[in-house]
């Protein structure tokens, strides 16, 4: 049963994955798409950069926050 459920996932992945190849390759060819992909690459940037900025203050702050045995542990 559990091997069905996998299978079945995998493939509506690589279903999903030939769909979103295929209209991407479609669009790649439209020269507004290429002015949108130019100005939405230093957005995710951007929004990368925050999360891991983010994670590591929250990661600091954590580890000051840990009681004094766990911190001498590592």
């Amino acid at each position: 049963m559990a091997l069905d459920g996998f299978g079945i996932g995998v493939g509506i992945s690589g279903l999903t994955f030939l769909v979103a190849s295929y209209a991407y390759d479609r669009l790649e060819t439209i020269p507004a798409f290429d002015a949108i992909r130019h100005y939405i690459r230093p957005v995710i940037g951007g929004i990368l950069l925050t999360i891991a900025v983010t994670m590591l203050s929250l990661a600091v702050e954590a580890a000051q926050h840990a009681p004094a045995r766990l911190r001498s542990e590592s």
